[in-house]
């Protein structure tokens, strides 16, 4: 456990270079807002999580299997975590952004609206 990152994994740095490589410019890990997204479009006011498929519990990915063992232990764990992505989107919304949740498993996770361009820079 000791070795999961919880910056700069491969699914982020994914998700940054797509949207780079069609123009975007960002910011990491801003502390000033609400939650720490991953990453910042301030121009369109966009904030993006990369969420690890496992400890956000993705509905329909493969990656978010439930371990069978210590199953007291994880269930609470997890189900905080999507309590926490819930929140997190809510209080970036009430302050007047937008947000999009992607899986580690690159594809969108309750995609919700961005900026032009956005959508197809990150399918990719």
């Amino acid at each position: 456990m000791s070795r999961i990152r919880g910056k700069n994994t491969k699914s982020e740095i994914t998700v940054r270079k797509a949207l780079h490589a069609v123009g975007f410019r960002f910011r990491l890990h801003d502390r000033k807002l609400t939650c720490t997204p991953d990453v910042v479009l301030p121009r369109s006011r966009t904030a993006v999580f990369v969420r690890g498929c496992f400890w956000h519990q993705h509905p329909g990915c493969k990656e978010a299997a439930m371990p069978t063992c210590r199953v007291d232990f994880w269930g609470p764990m997890v189900a905080s975590n999507r309590v926490w992505d819930e929140q997190c989107v809510e209080q970036l919304t009430a302050l007047g952004g937008r947000s999009s949740q992607f899986g580690s498993a690159k594809r969108p996770v309750n995609h919700q609206s961005g900026p032009p361009g956005f959508a197809q820079a990150t399918t990719e």
